[in-house]
């Protein structure tokens, strides 16, 4: 029997009902998986200089700088992590800047627990991005 891979996740959400929420329904589909979660992009950019995750979700309005420009600066340090936008938001213009500038999807709060697992599924699997709906 093959040792079961510890899935490591940061969720980047200054909302504290919605990071509840997300990390219930994570939990929920992917009990194995150790998730850790930051209220700022500032503070998920000290996360990510310290350890490798496999997935980071991280909220667009954030305080301080963006989602988006997390996503560029975590890049850096971590090319190969996919990211996942998440904002209450309904613009299709923010959804395509965002995957253009390298998010693996975009999903609008509140997330449907199938759509996120679907999202976190291909995003883990290197599969090409998924449109939500």
């Amino acid at each position: 029997m093959q040792p079961v891979e510890t899935l490591r996740i940061l969720l980047i959400d200054d909302n504290s009902v919605d990071s509840i929420l997300l990390v219930e329904e994570i939990r929920r589909a992917r009990p194995q998986a150790v998730i850790e979660t930051a209220r700022t992009a500032e503070e998920g950019l000290l996360k990510v200089r310290k350890k490798v995750y496999d997935l980071v979700l991280c909220d667009f309005k954030l305080p301080g700088i963006s989602g988006v420009a997390f996503m560029k600066l975590s890049r850096e340090l971590q090319p190969r992590t996919p990211v996942i936008i998440l904002t209450t938001e309904r613009s299709e213009k923010l959804e395509q800047d965002s995957c253009k500038e390298g998010a693996y999807g975009f999903l609008r709060k509140p997330v449907r627990a199938d759509i996120l697992d679907r999202m976190i599924h291909g995003a883990l699997a290197g599969d090409r991005r998924i449109r939500p709906d």
